[in-house]
């Protein structure tokens, strides 16, 4: 996974995974483009806290792995 953080944000290379590990919450804010994949391996809960954006075109989000994502909010 490459990954680059500017300013407090989480810029993943294009394509690559975030890998989410058990009882992690990750809290940066993201942007991707065009899409986003996080992974959480099998028995594994992770959570997504942060605020995720477009930094291009339209995109989607998929979750990939066994585990459990957990997506939140934060106000």
């Amino acid at each position: 996974m490459s990954l680059v953080v500017l300013c407090g944000l989480l810029q993943p290379a294009w394509a690559d995974p975030v890998v989410i590990l058990d009882g992690q919450d990750i809290t940066t804010d993201i942007g991707f483009d065009p899409f986003q994949e996080f992974t959480v391996g099998a028995g594994a809960t992770g959570t997504y806290s942060g605020r995720i954006y477009e930094s291009g075109e339209v995109g989607y989000i998929r979750k990939t792995g066994a585990g459990t994502l957990v997506p939140a909010t934060r106000c």
